[in-house]
């Protein structure tokens, strides 16, 4: 029997955040055309008041519900991602935090069959444009980021940010050679990415799971980067980002996760 077919899949991971939730499966339907697209809900468990929730608005909105433990952005989402190759046929697969709301979707700008990862316009709620997150990689970036997180000095990190803000305001990225409305980038903003169904075929799951929180993008742009996977940038999708449905839960840690991940990312995919 062969896999049901949609053109588009969205992965969305909840953690406690079932509000976000209610307001983006909404918003995919007056966006999308029934049948079009799939939802699939991945909640990160917290406790059973909001599984039940989370279940709830997933069966209201005919979406697939699977809970599994909360280990973090890049175990989820890698478990929904797994569901969807597992279980349908598709063209795309959407990562989307549930924080995220889709203003534009010209999917036109889909139309090549290169294997590539999309990033739309990401705009938070102050108006902060957060794609291109990375124009092109930065080694000093990286190493001044590294070093405050590894010796515990906020000052070389925020150096690097600094640094990489400027690199970003600086670099001009180069079109697409078939779809002149995509630029090429080196980074994706992590709240709403597009992966075209060939780049599974060779990168397999995409996410580090060893990361609990923060760095995913970093890990991704070297993964696609190492299998000369193409990232790219437009503005013809328009998403706006609430940002931190979740991290609002968090207390006490972050900074924790924030120290560790940048550690990790760089001892494991950047050092040597």
């Amino acid at each position: 029997m062969s896999s049901k077919y949609y053109k588009y899949i969205f992965v969305v991971l909840v953690y406690r955040n079932t509000g976000d939730l209610e307001d983006l499966t909404k918003n995919l339907g007056e966006k999308f055309e029934s049948g079009k697209y799939r939802v699939i809900v991945v909640n990160a468990y917290f406790d059973d008041d909001t599984k039940s929730e989370s279940e709830r608005i997933s069966n209201e909105c005919d979406a697939d519900f699977i809970n599994v433990p909360n280990k973090g952005y890049s175990y989820g989402n890698n478990r929904g991602i797994e569901y969807a190759l597992n279980n349908y046929e598709f063209e795309w697969l959407i990562v989307a935090n549930p924080d995220t709301l889709v203003e534009k979707f010209d999917e036109t700008v889909l139309s090549h069959t290169d294997t590539v990862v999309i990033a739309p316009s990401v705009v938070n709620l102050n108006g902060k444009r957060q794609n291109p997150m990375m124009k092109k990689m930065s080694p000093f970036k990286e190493r001044l980021v590294y070093k405050g997180c590894r010796k515990d000095k906020p000052f070389y990190m925020y150096c690097g940010i600094a640094w990489g803000k400027a690199v970003n305001a600086f670099t001009v990225c180069k079109k697409h050679k078939k779809e002149k409305r995509l630029k090429e980038i080196a980074m994706a903003h992590g709240s709403f990415v597009i992966f075209s169904k060939a780049v599974f075929d060779i990168l397999g799951l995409p996410y580090d799971e060893n990361m609990f929180l923060f760095g995913e993008e970093s890990v991704l742009a070297r993964r696609l980067a190492e299998k000369n996977i193409g990232t790219y940038y437009t503005d013809a999708i328009k998403v706006r980002h609430k940002e931190d449905g979740s991290m609002k839960f968090e207390k006490g840690n972050i900074s924790k996760n924030l120290r560790d991940a940048n550690i990790y990312y760089y001892e494991h995919y950047v050092k040597g």
